[in-house]
């Protein structure tokens, strides 16, 4: 039972670890998209394909209370996907587009405004590329 207790506790921080590793300071290149100089002119690049939204983290928060705070103060999310996209992609809060830095692999983070989480609501999120959208998940703000 000892055991258990240890290992559902340790399973329990793997989404904060995530989370912070998809928030890094320094965006990181991407493994599915290339660097400019592994395409040179006239070579094609991958093309989209579509970008699943999988994970938001944090997916409550409560109104007016800052989460995952960063060195300025500000209150900063993550999210993860699947698929890939060229070019550049957008974390979108309602319809707010937020500055978004790309981290890992499909994984993307940004900093939330404070007006978005000060009232109690539920709030959809997506990513926008060239491509087109993602598929939606909730972001629900708790009174």
């Amino acid at each position: 039972m000892v055991k258990s207790k240890f290992v559902m506790r340790k399973l329990a921080l793997l989404p904060l670890c995530l989370f912070l590793v998809a928030c890094s300071k320094d965006p990181v290149p991407s493994s599915n998209q290339p660097a400019a100089a592994e395409h040179p002119a006239g070579a094609e690049a991958p093309p989209n394909t579509p970008l699943t939204l999988t994970a938001v983290y944090p997916f409550t928060t409560k109104a007016g209370k800052p989460f995952n705070v960063q060195p300025d103060g500000t209150s900063a999310l993550g999210v993860a996907c699947t698929g890939t996209a060229v070019g550049a992609v957008k974390i979108v809060i309602g319809t707010r587009e937020l500055p978004t830095v790309h981290g890992t692999g499909c994984g993307y983070t940004s900093t939330i405004p404070p007006e978005v989480f000060a009232s109690p609501g539920t709030f959809p999120i997506y990513l926008k590329h060239g491509g087109g959208e993602s598929n939606k998940k909730d972001f629900i703000v708790t009174p």
